[in-house]
């Protein structure tokens, strides 16, 4: 009775897929588990790219899909879809990498964390209009 159970979940497809599922985002949690020295090991780039080979191989239960796979993952988001790649293949279809900003008057552009004067004065009206409701309010109490 108990065999033919686990036999059941063992080849049920939506049981792998919610345990896979559940593997996928309880994850990141596991390394709450793991002392700070074995963290550094596995945040070296052999171990992540071993582990992206054991959660294809759970996905795929074949070896050889497994590897061709991962190999296909580690080109593809390491060299061609890194725009600090020389295999970039953005360049192909016209993408602009924007970190690789010159000193020209079409590529200049400011940086986010810059406050402008326009910035200042809204952030004055804002500041204004609070204190201004502020007032109001303890007017009416």
């Amino acid at each position: 009775m108990l065999d033919i159970l686990l036999q059941t979940i063992n080849t049920s497809k939506l049981f792998n897929g919610i345990s896979t599922i559940a593997m996928h985002i309880g994850g990141r949690y596991m390394t709450a588990e793991i002392p700070k020295n074995m963290e550094n090991i596995f945040s070296k780039p052999f171990f992540r790219r071993l582990f992206i080979f054991f959660i294809i191989f759970l996905a795929f239960r074949d070896i050889k899909w497994a590897i061709l796979i991962t190999l296909i993952f580690i080109l593809s988001f390491n060299y061609f879809l890194n725009e600090k790649s020389q295999m970039f293949i953005g360049n192909m279809f016209g993408y602009a990498n924007t970190d690789n900003t010159d000193n020209t008057d079409n590529n200049k552009k400011e940086p986010a964390n810059i406050i402008t004067l326009e910035d200042l004065e809204k952030a004055k009206k804002i500041i204004k209009t609070y204190n201004d409701t502020l007032e109001k309010q303890k007017i009416n109490i």
